[in-house]
């Protein structure tokens, strides 16, 4: 007859033998049971406080921003950055298209030298969009109309 040291040594290796077999490297359970990260990508203004709240129409407004890549695959970002007003009376204007190629776990901060053009209203929402993922992010803005020039005067002296 066994002691029940020795069932309870032959009970406990049958269930790590078991254990073993079940959750085998290649089973779908222990798949399921192994956290998988969650492949993402990051998009942000490099500084959000620094975002220009009054934009005088034609002329140049500088912003930046980063894509960071943490999809665990190389990843080709189609950008487009476009100005639309806050009527809706107006298409959407593309300011800026490009595209990037980031491999996992890289970034690429982007600086832009926009140009709003005076045909939006006053106020007009910026938006970076990475095309192929639908992600974006944007900023709202007053647009002043460009100051007219003035023409110079020509006079004689004598």
């Amino acid at each position: 007859m066994l002691s029940p040291k020795t069932i309870s040594l032959v009970a406990v290796l049958g269930v790590v033998i078991g254990l073993l077999i079940v959750l085998r490297p290649d089973r779908p359970i222990l798949q399921a049971l192994t956290p998988t990260p969650e492949p993402f990508t990051e998009l942000y203004f490099e500084d959000h406080l620094q975002l220009p709240r009054n934009i005088v129409a034609g002329s140049v407004t500088q912003i930046a921003f980063t894509v960071n890549n943490l999809e665990y695959k190389p990843v080709e970002y189609p950008i487009v950055v476009v100005a639309e007003d806050a009527t809706d009376s107006a298409e959407p204007k593309e300011l800026y298209q490009t595209t990037i190629h980031l491999q996992h776990n890289q970034s690429k901060t982007i600086p832009l030298d926009l140009v709003v053009p005076a045909f939006l209203s006053n106020r007009t929402k910026v938006t970076i969009r990475l095309v192929t993922i639908d992600q974006s992010i944007h900023f709202w803005t007053t647009l002043s109309p460009a100051p007219a020039t003035k023409s110079a005067k020509i006079t004689r002296s004598n």
